[in-house]
């Protein structure tokens, strides 16, 4: 049978502090984020970015996304912005990056399907979006 601590007992025993740090944990009302909660964060100020034209700041933000924790639609959009910038090294290698964490990804068949062809016919017509935004 389980022996209930009545809070005075809690305090005395030393296990109020971690107890209550426990419990903002487990509320999610810490202070600090999680590194998923930060890395999503950093992918959607990268998406933010990109819709502003900005991809310098937003190749920052994907890469700091990455660095905290590695996803599947990061690596998409830094291997799309890698190709942009003409490297198709970069972009092979995060499109490699995302079927490790993935080996069925669509979305990273299609982006090095798309590197393959000449820079001029990358991501055009039928093929400007991923198979994951068709769904």
């Amino acid at each position: 049978m389980l022996k209930t601590i009545a809070g005075s007992q809690l305090m005395a025993s030393g296990l109020w502090t971690s107890a209550l740090v426990l419990s903002l944990v487990m509320c999610g009302c810490s202070k600090s984020k999680s590194t998923t909660a930060q890395a999503n964060d950093l992918f959607l100020k990268a998406k933010g970015f990109l819709a502003s034209g900005d991809t310098s700041n937003a190749l920052d933000a994907l890469d700091q996304s990455i660095a905290l924790e590695p996803a599947l639609w990061s690596y998409h959009e830094r291997a799309k912005l890698h190709a942009q910038f003409g490297d198709d090294k970069a972009a092979l290698a995060d499109c490699e990056a995302a079927l490790q964490l993935e080996p069925q990804d669509p979305d990273a068949a299609w982006i090095k399907s798309e590197i393959a062809k000449p820079a001029s016919e990358r991501f055009r017509g039928k093929f400007k979006s991923s198979p994951s935004s068709n769904r």
